[in-house]
Order: structure tokens, then C-alpha cells, then sequence
């Protein structure tokens, strides 16, 4: 799941992610993006729903405070989900959206986009969150 995320948040959005240019609408950058972010979002949605299967069987297995760890990702994939939906609102507006709070606008592309250096808020957030887990898995992992 953190090879998803990491994909689907990179900063470079590359031509081929557009879709068939012979079939998309020209000019029309909000269904354009809307595009990018939801082929981004897919492996993303699927990483997820094998992580919450993993989390059930690790819970069953070492205990409830594995749910809470879990519970961490997804606040963040919630969080990253909302932003997309938000940049994609405001491309789809011709970027009124974020004009009347640029710094809202700001909050919402970094999280969409990963900064070079991993140390903005929702990077952080997700780093703790996997560090969590891991914390709560290692031991069990090294016995067996």
C-alpha cells in the first residue's frame, strides 16, 4: 500500500495518464484531472481493501490495538482522498475554488502531491502511521 500512495501522490503527472487524446474532451481540465487522480486512486483502493483484510487477521490474531494502528492509514487515505477531490473541484472551477483561501488550496496540493523531501504534514502523518503498525507487527513477525 505504501508503493500505492506513493504513486499515486508523485508530483509528475505524465501525458499518457490523460487518457486517449482521441476520445478525451479537449481544454476541459477539471474532467482531466478528475481522470488522473481517479486511474491514480484505483491501485490505491485495491491496496487498501487488502490491507483492511491483513488488519482483520492481525487483530484476530494479536489483539484490538492493531485496529487502532490501522485506523491512523486510514484517516490519512481519507485525507488524501478529500484533497484530491478538492484540487480536482477547484480545476474544474478554472481555480476560483482556491482563490478565496489560497492557503486551503496550498494545504491541498501538497497533499495530493508528496513533497521531494517526504516532510509535509501528510507525509508525516503516514509515516507514523505505517511506523505504527510495524511497531505493533515486528515482534510477532520476528517469532513466527
Amino acid at each position: 500500500m505504501r508503493e500505492e500512495i506513493a504513486v499515486c501522490r508523485s508530483r509528475v503527472i505524465r501525458v499518457y495518464e490523460f487518457g486517449d487524446p482521441v476520445t478525451r474532451r479537449g481544454g476541459d481540465t477539471g474532467e482531466e484531472c478528475a481522470r488522473v487522480y481517479g486511474e491514480r486512486w484505483k491501485p490505491v483502493s485495491e491496496a487498501l481493501q487488502n490491507f483492511d483484510a491483513a488488519v482483520l487477521e492481525a487483530e484476530a490474531l494479536w489483539g484490538e490495538q492493531v485496529r487502532g494502528a490501522s485506523d491512523k492509514m486510514h484517516a490519512c487515505l481519507s485525507a488524501l482522498a478529500a484533497s484530491m477531490d478538492a484540487v480536482v473541484e477547484n480545476a474544474r472551477s478554472g481555480g476560483e475554488d482556491f482563490k478565496s483561501d489560497p492557503d486551503f488550496g496550498r494545504k491541498m496540493r501538497r497533499n495530493v502531491h508528496a513533497s521531494r523531501d517526504d516532510g509535509d504534514e501528510l507525509s508525516l502523518e503516514l509515516q507514523a502511521g505505517i511506523a505504527a503498525i510495524e511497531g505493533i507487527l515486528r515482534p510477532h513477525l520476528r517469532r513466527a
